[in-house]
C-alpha cells in the first residue's frame, strides 16, 4: 500500500505538471539567458569602446614613444654638437709635418707628427748612416750631422765600411752582412777564423819565420797578436791547440806578436801598444835572452824568447 501511494504520487505530479513545468522552464530558460547573454555581448562590445580607449589610449602611449624619439633627436642635434667640437678636436689633435701646428701644443713638426722619419748621423762621410743614434724629424736636424735617411753603417767610424763595401780578408766585417771575411777575398786557407771578445783572430798552420808571419798577418788586414790578460791568453792558446798550430807538442811553439823594444830588456807588441801583461815560461827561466821575438807553447800558455828569423812556427793573427 505505500508503495502504491508513492506511486500515485508521483504520477499525479508528473501527469498533472504540463502547467507546473513552465516555472521550472523559466528557471532553466538557458535561451533566454543566452539573449540576455547576447545583450551582454552587447555589453561587451560597449566594453570593447572601453578597450578601443585603452586603444586610444595605446595610440597615446605611441605618440609618447614620437615624443621620446623626437627627445632622442634632440639628443642626437647635441650628439651633433658633439661631432662638431670632435671636428674642433681633430684639428688640434694630430700634429702633420709640414709646418703647422696642429696639435695646438706650441711646437711645430714634433718628432712624432704624422709623416716624421728616421735619420741617420753619417759621421764618417760615406753616405750610409750608423745604426745607433737615430733620430724621428719631420725634416734633417740642423746640428750634430750629417744627417741621412739611409742607415745600415756598422762602422760610422771607417767610410771603407759600409753595405756597398766588398768584403776582405781585413778582420773586419766590410760589408756590414754580420759576418767578417765572408766574402770572396778569402784569408789564406791554411788559416781558420775565430773571433773573442769583439775581435777577429787567424789561427794559422802554415810554418813561418817571426818576419814572414807579420808580413802574412799584415798582407790579411791583421797583426801578430795582441794579448792584453789571461782570459785572452787562454783563448788562443785553446784555440791553437783546437787549430793544431804549431802541432801542441813540447817542442812546437806559435808566433804572437811580442817583441824586445830595442837593446833593452822592455818588450811591446808589434802594432806599437805597451804590453801591459806578460805570461813568462818562468821555470825555464824565461826571458833568457835567447832573441828578441817571443813565442808560445800551446800545450802551457807560456812564453819564451826567441830569434826572429831562424825558427820557422805557426802563427795567430789578430785584427786592429
Amino acid at each position: 500500500m505505500l508503495w502504491r501511494a508513492w506511486v500515485g504520487v508521483l504520477f499525479l505530479s508528473t501527469s498533472a505538471g504540463c502547467t507546473a513545468i513552465r516555472p521550472l522552464d523559466v528557471t532553466d530558460a538557458g535561451a533566454e539567458r543566452d539573449a540576455h547573454g547576447s545583450t551582454g555581448d552587447s555589453a561587451l562590445d560597449a566594453a570593447s569602446l572601453v578597450d578601443t580607449g585603452g586603444v586610444l589610449s595605446d595610440t597615446g602611449v605611441p605618440a609618447e614613444d614620437a615624443g621620446s624619439d623626437a627627445g632622442i633627436d634632440g639628443a642626437s642635434t647635441v650628439d651633433a654638437g658633439h661631432d662638431a667640437a670632435m671636428a674642433i678636436d681633430a684639428n688640434c689633435g694630430v700634429e702633420v709635418c709640414g709646418g703647422g701646428d696642429e696639435d695646438c701644443d706650441g711646437t711645430v713638426d714634433e718628432a712624432d707628427a704624422v709623416g716624421a722619419m728616421t735619420y741617420y748621423v753619417d759621421a764618417d762621410r760615406d753616405n750610409y748612416g750608423a745604426a745607433t743614434g737615430t733620430m724621428m724629424a719631420c725634416h734633417a736636424p740642423a746640428t750634430g750631422g750629417p744627417w741621412l735617411t739611409r742607415g745600415g753603417d756598422c762602422d760610422d767610424t771607417d767610410r771603407l765600411i759600409n753595405p756597398s763595401r766588398s768584403e776582405n780578408c781585413n778582420g773586419k766585417d766590410d760589408d756590414c752582412n754580420g759576418a767578417i771575411d765572408d766574402g770572396p777575398i778569402s784569408c789564406s786557407p791554411t788559416c781558420s777564423l775565430e773571433t773573442y771578445m769583439g775581435h777577429a783572430y787567424q789561427f794559422c798552420t802554415d810554418t813561418r819565420t817571426q818576419v814572414d808571419a807579420l808580413g802574412r798577418c799584415t798582407a790579411m788586414g791583421y797583426h801578430l797578436v795582441n794579448i792584453g790578460d789571461m782570459g785572452e791568453n787562454d783563448f788562443v792558446q785553446m784555440r791553437a791547440m783546437a787549430h793544431a798550430v804549431g802541432g801542441g807538442g813540447m817542442g812546437n811553439f806559435v808566433w804572437i806578436g811580442l817583441m824586445q823594444v830595442g837593446s833593452t830588456t822592455s818588450y811591446a807588441w808589434t802594432d806599437g801598444t805597451t804590453a801591459t801583461y806578460l805570461h813568462w815560461d818562468a821555470g825555464a827561466l824565461e826571458p833568457n835572452g835567447t832573441g828578441p821575438c817571443v813565442r808560445m807553447r800551446p800545450l802551457t800558455g807560456l812564453w819564451a824568447d826567441t830569434l826572429c828569423a831562424v825558427a820557422t812556427y805557426g802563427y795567430v793573427c789578430e785584427a786592429p
